[in-house]
């Protein structure tokens, strides 16, 4: 399964507003190679992506910051941030405009322990219905395995 991450932006407003005031992009704080902290400051592909395009490309001042993922979520839609980059969902699209341009496409993998005695089992996995005969264990804010 292949998953989409778009930027997704709330912003109040557009135009020459958006060149005076940096956009506040959030980010899940713990997601490498994607977006984690280090040395409290955000490193990673997102950020690479967010700083080429946005502020070398658009020229316009951007403020990265690293939250739990849920928090990072509700900053956007509470509007305490501007935007983070995620999985478009129906969720999402009651409270932001998200780009029809990808930042990245990410391939899912199940990972289990090659002395698991159910591999025959997980090995047999084609959709993501099949894995509810299954435990998975995932992170705080995630939505992918509920």
């Amino acid at each position: 399964m292949k998953l989409v991450m778009t930027f997704v932006l709330l912003l109040a407003s557009t135009g020459p507003a958006l060149a005076r005031d940096p956009v506040k992009f959030v980010y899940f704080d713990n997601f490498a190679p994607y977006s984690w902290k280090e040395n409290n400051r955000m490193r990673g592909i997102f950020i690479d992506v967010v700083d080429e395009v946005i502020r070398t490309g658009m020229e316009i001042p951007v403020i990265h910051e690293g939250y739990p993922w849920r928090r990072a979520q509700k900053m956007v839609e509470a509007n305490a941030a501007d935007a983070f980059i995620t999985v478009p969902t129906p969720r999402r699209r009651e409270y932001t405009l998200i780009s029809p341009e990808p930042v990245t496409t990410i391939a899912m993998t199940v990972f289990t322990s090659a002395k698991n005695n159910k591999l025959q089992e997980i090995l047999k996995i084609r959709f993501v219905s099949d894995l509810k005969a299954f435990t998975a264990v995932d992170y705080i804010g995630n939505g992918w395995a509920r």
